[in-house]
């Protein structure tokens, strides 16, 4: 598949799916206890680099706000961590802390609004909604694409542009290149566009979203989790 370039003065988010759909258990905030250390080597990057790189290593899924990672990098991480430690040393001096959604998906936020929290507990990060909107987006994401044979992740790459009505229906959405397959990508779409959010868009949420899937090992052993529907 050809590189794609994401042009830069859109203000879009990056949904990374990365390894794993991950199945989120509903509980946010509180990471997993029963995750094994993983071989980290990351050096110094563009942020969303980092985090492409920390997503393929430790499989968590995570949500960024383009323009809250723009111009920000990483510290290097290396050797055998736990992941929510690597996670934690990567963030070092980036002036962003992490808000799990799930047992191991994330989205990020600034270290001053972590300090300066709802008391309702619903953090909002800006134009994301609150890390609700996120953990349901994850969530529809996941039982969509586990849905058939053809759009379970695990073997292929995907670019998606996906844009939102206020009421959380897919208004329109475009891939961005081809999985390798026509029939996959068709069947994607189709998913895709049959998604509903139990939790509504923030209004001001820039769009489009761009969502990336990565292949992976893990993904098919999650979706065996959800019944899958006969297409």
């Amino acid at each position: 598949m050809r590189k794609i370039t994401l042009p830069s003065s859109v203000g879009y988010w990056w949904f990374i799916f990365l390894l794993v759909v991950v199945p989120l258990l509903g509980i946010a905030g509180e990471p997993s206890k029963d995750i094994r250390p993983v071989n980290f080597n990351i050096p110094s990057l563009p942020l969303v680099q980092a985090l492409a790189r920390y997503g393929e290593a430790s499989g968590f899924a995570v949500l960024v706000d383009s323009g809250m990672a723009a111009g920000r990098r990483s510290s290097p991480v290396k050797g055998y961590l736990d992941p929510y430690l690597a996670l934690t040393y990567l963030l070092h001096g980036s002036g962003l802390t992490a808000r799990y959604t799930g047992a191991n998906a994330f989205t990020l936020m600034a270290k001053s609004a972590e300090v300066a929290r709802k008391p309702a507990g619903d953090v909002s990060t800006p134009g994301l909604g609150g890390h609700r909107f996120g953990a349901a987006l994850q969530q529809a994401l996941q039982r969509a694409l586990c849905q058939t044979p053809h759009t379970r992740p695990g073997d292929y790459r995907a670019v998606i542009q996906l844009w939102l009505t206020k009421n959380g229906t897919v208004e329109r959405l475009r891939l961005l290149g081809s999985t390798g397959s026509s029939l996959r990508d068709d069947a994607i779409q189709k998913q895709i566009r049959e998604l509903r959010l139990a939790t509504e868009p923030n209004v001001r949420l820039p769009q489009p979203l761009t969502i990336l899937i990565l292949p992976g090992e893990g993904a098919s052993m999650t979706c065996r989790m959800q019944p899958a529907s006969r297409h």
